[in-house]
């Protein structure tokens, strides 16, 4: 009875934190910046206009990367300060032909277990360590906005060193891909703008990023995850105290995923390096809080044991009704339920609420399905990639 008494304390606990934790940088991400310029961002600390590598992984991309190779390309940037590559693993020789046409730099690879971080080590190995200023990382399906690199650059000339610019919905073609995208918007705000806010880093999202280039080359050497490589990207950066800004000018378009079946795969992958992560890291962090006062690592790491974002207002609902059944403790939950939903309020933009993206919540029953299912592949997901197929 005892253990059973502080199981249940320790779970209210838990789910307490998480809903505040959200609520919190979801709130904070509607205010004016309080200190999302830190101390070691100064103004005009250099105006030298810098050149980047915008390096794009593409495994079995076939059906996109020659959109996105073409659109990266078109940059309102100074041709002469960057250069496009894009990581061919196991695309079509049609592809490669089409591709190899183009003014980019090709580079075929064939990993014998693919990953981004491996396919990204590649090439960071075979080039200088001054051989750019900074790189941008795009996914196979990105689209940079023409004034992508401006605004990039313009952050790393007032002396950031690391900035993750703002993913936006590409299509709105199914329910699945609109709930996918308010996902997506949602964790702008939440897990990228709010903490900028407090003082405290943003989130890396995998792609629409960019880094000082010998500071990524010399993280990257650390890294070898076969899935969720930017989860460690934002912890070794962290740990070593670098900020990571988030700059919501810098849109670049992010397909969103049109089936069930993709949504399970995907979510599965981004689980299993979220705990994995946090496992590994939480005993680091804890000891760099107390040794050096490394707050911002340390936030990074707890964000890594926060639940499923989509099942957590769905356990909280079931946890009221449960209680008020049982009389136990309804108010509590039922008040954590409460707070959930008016996270979602802070942190969806207003445009979202339409009566098209309304309808698309009919959905929510399949959605929910779904990640279940997610969590049956999380294991899986830390012995293999699992792919995430983009369409046309």
């Amino acid at each position: 009875m005892f253990l059973i008494k502080v199981i249940s304390i320790l779970t209210m606990i838990y789910f307490a934190w998480a809903v505040a934790y959200q609520l919190i940088f979801a709130a904070a991400s509607k205010l004016k910046s309080i200190k999302s310029n830190p101390e070691t961002l100064e103004k005009n600390s250099n105006t030298k206009d810098r050149s980047f590598a915008v390096i794009i992984p593409a495994y079995k991309e076939d059906a996109v990367i020659l959109e996105t190779a073409r659109e990266a390309l078109n940059q309102e940037y100074d041709q002469d300060l960057f250069e496009v590559f894009v990581l061919a693993d196991q695309l079509r020789p049609t592809t490669m032909a089409a591709l190899a046409a183009m003014p980019i730099q090709l580079i075929d690879i064939q990993l014998e277990k693919s990953s981004k971080a491996k396919a990204l080590n590649f090439l960071l190995g075979q080039l200088p360590n001054d051989a750019y200023d900074a790189t941008v990382i795009l996914d196979g399906d990105n689209i940079m906005q023409s004034d992508f690199l401006q605004i990039m650059n313009r952050n790393f000339q007032n002396g950031a060193q690391a900035v993750q610019g703002c993913r936006a919905a590409k299509n709105e073609d199914t329910a699945m891909a609109i709930l996918d995208g308010a996902s997506e918007a949602a964790n702008n705000n939440i897990l990228g703008q709010g903490p900028n806010v407090l003082g405290l880093s943003g989130r890396l999202a995998g792609s629409g990023m960019a880094f000082e280039f010998g500071l990524f080359k010399e993280v990257m050497k650390e890294i070898d995850a076969i899935s969720g490589f930017d989860k460690e990207l934002e912890l070794r950066l962290t740990q070593r105290g670098v900020f990571l800004h988030y700059d919501a000018t810098a849109v670049i378009l992010d397909e969103k995923v049109k089936s069930t079946k993709n949504y399970t795969t995907q979510r599965g992958r981004w689980l299993a390096a979220q705990y994995q992560h946090f496992s590994a890291f939480i005993g680091l962090a804890i000891k760099d809080l107390f040794r050096h006062g490394n707050y911002d690592f340390f936030n990074k790491v707890i964000q890594m044991a926060l639940p499923p974002r989509l099942l957590l207002p769905v356990f909280l609902g079931m946890m009221t009704v449960v209680n008020l059944v049982f009389s136990m403790n309804p108010l509590f939950w039922g008040a954590l339920f409460v707070m959930n939903l008016v996270t979602y309020l802070f942190a969806l933009p207003v445009s979202f609420w339409t009566k098209k993206n309304l309808e698309a919540f009919a959905a929510l029953p399949k959605i929910l399905m779904a990640t279940f299912r997610s969590l049956l592949l999380m294991k899986e997901a830390r012995k293999r990639f699992l792919h995430t197929a983009h369409g046309a």
